[in-house]
Parts: structure tokens; C-alpha cells; sequence
């Protein structure tokens, strides 16, 4: 059973940009790539100490993102690189946490779906970045993930999952959880409140957004959209300087536009 992936897994390590990559992980400079700085202008992700054995916590919040521009400005061979340089990255740190605690040490992945849009999670390039790098994770990291969380998910989120089923290993989909919550940014949320979150997390170290107690001004900038390539910092244009919106069914939505006076064109 263990045999094939450690060779896979070995081989993998003597490709020439495979060992480049984690130098650059090991002496800390992947962030200086050009990889790595393009991601920062299109995606609202980041790590913050807020588990309990030290090991890795990432929050991933897509509504804050530009997915599609972040596709149209990578390739999909450097895509699939950032994606193997998180996880040497979370790798790393597991090991360090567990030959020091001697405990297993895991990461665990806080996917926030809050405003997120239906287009950007169904758009295919997602999927030609996700499956290669999920099946072959499984190989290079096979105990790496702890749980990948989604919360404040949408009323469409079955969809997702079905898709995630499809894309993803059955002993990696195992750990994806699902946790009930909205509206976790409303004034009134309480982690505390969550078994999972009171047993693994320190909330003080948690952000409001997801009910714990960390100001957005205390976090760092990859999570808050500080550093995206917008100047207005508005993830909810697309590349063409259009606003996108989902309208739920049975539901409506009001814009009111200034018009300023004399001859115009509408389109």
C-alpha cells in the first residue's frame, strides 16, 4: 500500500523545479516569487496561530478573491505549483509541531464562503487546477489535512460537494466538513458556541468574521484584501471592470446609479 506512493513521491522530489521549490520554501523566499506575489493580487488567503497545537490554520475566503483573474494571470503549471508550495509550506510546520509536542500534528483549512459566487466556484479552470494537485497530494502529502471546513456555505453548496466528490481522492474528500453556520461576520457570532471550534482553536486568535475575537485591523493582509490588485480593493469586479451580482431565485435586487445630466448613452 505505502510502497508505490513513496516512490512516486521520491521521484517527484528530484524534479528539478520540485527541488527549487522547496529551497525556496525552506530559506523563506517562495513569497518573493513572481508566482507567488501574482497570487497575492487575486486571492484573499492566509495562515493565522490561532490552533491549539501550533499546527497550520489556513483561511481561505473566495468571495473576497478574484478567481478568474488570478486563472487569466497564472499558468496552469504555476498553479499547480503554488498549490504543492502551501502544502510543503503546512508540511513543515506539522512536522516541526509533532517531533516537538510528539504528537500528530495536522493542518486544518477554514474555507469561508461568504459572498462567494456560483460562477467563479463552477469555473472549469478550477477544476484542471484542483484534480491534478488533490490526486497527487494524496501521494505527497497523505497525512497532511486534518479537516477542510466550509462555512457560511449557500443554498447551492450541494453542487459543490458533488463536484469536489468527482475531482477529489475518496480518503481526501473524507475529510472535507460541512459546519451549518451563516452569517458567522454578524454582529452576535460566537465560536465559542461551536464544540469544534472551542476544542482546536484559540479564539482570540480567530477573526471576527468567523465568530471569534481577532479585529480585522490585527490580521494580517493577505486575509483582509489589503494586498489585491484593485484600487478600489472590490473583489466583486470582474476583470472587464463590471460588477458582478447573484440573484437567488425568487429574490431581487435594487442598483441605483448616478446619472449626471445632458446627452448620455446607456448600455
Amino acid at each position: 500500500g505505502s510502497v508505490e506512493p513513496i516512490r512516486k513521491t521520491l521521484q517527484w522530489r528530484k524534479e528539478p523545479k520540485i527541488i527549487d521549490m522547496c529551497e525556496k520554501i525552506g530559506n523563506e523566499t517562495w513569497e518573493e516569487t513572481s508566482i507567488c506575489q501574482t497570487s497575492f493580487k487575486y486571492q484573499v488567503a492566509g495562515e493565522i496561530p490561532a490552533k491549539v497545537d501550533n499546527g497550520p490554520f489556513v483561511i481561505i475566503r473566495p468571495g473576497k478573491s478574484n478567481s478568474s483573474a488570478l486563472y487569466d494571470n497564472l499558468s496552469f503549471d504555476e498553479l499547480h505549483m503554488l498549490h504543492y508550495a502551501y502544502r510543503e509550506h503546512a508540511f513543515r510546520q506539522c512536522d516541526r509541531e509533532t517531533r516537538s509536542s510528539r504528537k500528530i500534528v495536522k493542518q486544518l483549512l477554514i474555507f469561508d464562503m461568504n459572498g462567494v459566487s456560483f460562477s467563479d466556484m463552477t469555473d472549469r479552470r478550477g477544476q484542471k487546477v484542483f484534480e491534478p494537485v488533490s490526486k497527487n497530494c494524496a501521494n505527497y502529502y497523505p497525512q497532511l489535512q486534518s479537516k477542510f471546513v466550509m462555512i457560511n456555505a449557500p443554498s447551492w453548496i450541494a453542487v459543490i460537494f458533488s463536484l469536489m466528490k468527482r475531482i477529489m481522492p475518496a480518503r481526501n474528500f473524507a475529510k472535507v466538513g460541512f459546519c451549518p453556520a451563516k452569517g458567522t461576520d454578524k454582529p452576535g457570532a460566537d465560536a465559542s458556541k461551536c464544540p469544534f471550534a472551542s476544542k482546536f482553536l484559540d479564539l482570540s486568535k480567530l477573526p471576527k468574521f468567523l465568530g471569534g475575537e481577532m479585529d480585522e485591523k490585527e490580521l494580517p493582509g493577505l486575509l483582509t484584501g489589503a494586498l489585491l490588485d484593485d484600487p478600489e480593493n472590490s473583489p466583486d469586479k470582474n476583470r472587464d471592470g463590471w460588477k458582478d451580482m447573484s440573484i437567488s431565485r425568487r429574490s431581487k435586487k435594487t442598483v441605483d446609479l448616478m446619472i449626471p445630466a445632458g446627452d448620455i448613452t446607456v448600455q
